[in-house]
């Protein structure tokens, strides 16, 4: 038995200052890849500095955005030597020959299509760095622009998402107080607010639950407008997490919302949507021994079994 990770799926979404909104295309994703292909470039995101760059795997034959973020030196974690000594390698890194360690995230195109995979590490950068990341690399800021890294939900939920007229209930949970600091979402910057409150020692246990409700509402407007683009926000840039258990501090483990849609006689129907269930979340193998280090290969590999499973989920990735 090898080990087992979740491969997230994505699209990367312009929205420009006049509502307009331009999916990348696997031509997109391509030239970008080849942009950076040989040129890392360090940006600073979310308070961390963020190192990107196309690499290139020999077995098997790809290209792929390389992704990683330095652990703090108070946060290395032990080791032990063939003696049975234990220490921190902080202490060891010079008899050790290493510098610095550095926590990943792999991104690779599914071709023919113009979604994405990702898979990280248990501290590696999330989708949301990664889109602010390569916002900041286009400039996509100095021509109005905002990019993002928004999941792919199965064919059901992602038709109710685009036929919704509105929106009119958010009910989310928070395993720990997200650092919601830079957050484009009122909601998460909300819950910050809250996780602070507690301080930070209590804030990290704590699970912190918010609802908003219009009630029977039966009309669109600015209500049900807003908290649309409350939920779309939420939708692209949380972590969503399928169970509580190890989950990463500010996943989110509930996001469930109550669209409107339209009738032709003009009336409104609730229609629910679950997005922790509808987001679609491959688990693969990676490697088929847990005691042998992974290299890009294992990873792409585990990558790419995940990327046929997703295919027979979607059939505009088949």
């Amino acid at each position: 038995m090898g080990r087992k990770r979740n491969v997230y799926f994505y699209s990367g979404i312009e929205h420009a200052e006049d509502g307009t909104v331009k999916n990348w295309t696997e031509k997109r994703w391509t030239e970008f890849l080849d942009s950076l292909y040989g040129h890392p470039e360090t940006i600073r995101v979310r308070g961390f500095d963020l190192t990107g760059t196309c690499d290139e795997c020999v077995s098997p034959a790809l290209r792929y955005l390389h992704f990683t973020r330095a652990r703090a030196l108070s946060d290395w974690p032990e080791s032990g030597d063939f003696s049975g000594n234990v220490e921190n390698l902080a202490q060891r890194r010079r008899q050790v020959g290493i510098n610095s360690i550095l926590e990943y995230s792999y991104l690779l195109p599914v071709s023919g299509t113009r979604y994405v995979a990702v898979v990280r590490s248990s501290g590696g950068p999330r989708s949301t760095a990664i889109g602010d990341w390569i916002a900041l690399q286009k400039n996509f800021a100095l021509v109005g622009v905002d990019f993002e890294l928004v999941p792919v939900l199965s064919e059901d939920a992602y038709e109710k998402l685009n036929s919704a007229v509105g929106v009119k209930s958010i009910d989310i949970r928070y395993e720990g107080a997200p650092d919601g600091i830079d957050s484009k979402s009122d909601i998460e910057r909300a819950v910050a607010m809250a996780g602070a409150a507690l301080g930070e020692r209590d804030s990290v246990n704590a699970s912190i639950e918010l609802s908003i409700s219009l009630g029977n509402c039966k009309v669109t407007g600015p209500a049900t407008d807003g908290i649309q683009r409350q939920l779309h926000r939420l939708a692209s840039s949380v972590n969503l997490v399928k169970s509580k258990k190890d989950a990463p501090l500010g996943s989110v483990s509930r996001l469930r919302a109550m669209t409107m849609q339209s009738r032709d006689d003009g009336t409104f129907y609730s229609e629910p949507v679950d997005f922790v269930k509808e987001q679609i979340t491959i688990q693969a193998d990676f490697g088929d021994d847990p005691e042998v280090a992974m290299d890009p290969g294992k990873i792409l590999d585990g990558m790419l079994d995940a990327i046929r499973k997703f295919r027979e989920r979607r059939r505009d990735a088949r």
